[in-house]
Formats: C-alpha cells, structure tokens, sequence
C-alpha cells in the first residue's frame, strides 16, 4: 500500500516499443522502482476509496503475459 506522506506518485510505462532509457531514469533520488521489463500499466478500480495498480510483463517463461509489480492505493 502507497504511504500517502511521500507525496504525489506517477506511473511511467514506457515500453511502447522505444528505447528503455532515453531519459535517464534509473538513478533519479525519486525514483522507487526501475525494470527492464517489457509489458503494461493496469489500473482496477476497486471503488471509491481503493485502485490496485499492476504492470504485467508481455511474456513470463509460460510465454504469457504475467503480473511482476502491484500497489494498492488507497483515499483516506
């Protein structure tokens, strides 16, 4: 779950076929997580107050597609 105390949080999906790192996102202080991975951004709204965000990579080794990352966000 997201501790809201940090601030603002943006989800970056940039795997649209263009180069991973154009930007240099890697090393940045705000940066929390960096993957490689190819895949996409899901956001479940769940109701008022909750949204489950997930990237799915495109390929796991089942060669289907496979959640690696996920956060709740929740509204006081």
């Amino acid at each position: 779950m997201i501790n809201e105390e940090k601030g603002i949080y943006h989800f970056t999906i940039g795997s649209g076929g263009a180069s991973i790192d154009d930007q240099g996102l890697y090393e940045k202080d705000w940066v929390e997580t960096f993957s490689l991975q190819f895949g996409i951004g899901k956001i479940n709204v769940m109701n008022s107050t909750h949204i489950l965000w997930e990237f799915i990579e495109n390929k796991d080794n089942n060669n289907t597609g496979a959640v690696t990352d996920s956060v709740w966000i929740v509204k006081r």
